[in-house]
């Protein structure tokens, strides 16, 4: 059985190396990894970070601006 690791909003951006303001726009808008909320906190599973960064993969710029 594994364990799985959760990460506070400031260590989720940390470990994407992103900024904190990035990731609540992502959460208020949408398109950014799934995440979890325990009254107001936010948790983000580190499987789900590596997925979704996973899934934004391109080869291009021009690949990335048609996706979106």
């Amino acid at each position: 059985m594994s364990i799985e690791i959760y990460y506070t909003a400031c260590e989720a951006a940390e470990y994407l190396r992103s900024s904190q303001s990035t990731l609540a726009k992502l959460r208020l808008y949408g398109g950014g990894p799934v995440f979890t909320r325990i009254g107001r906190v936010i948790r983000y599973r580190r499987s789900d970070l590596d997925r979704w960064m996973s899934e934004k993969l391109t080869r291009s710029t021009s690949e990335a601006r048609r996706a979106g």
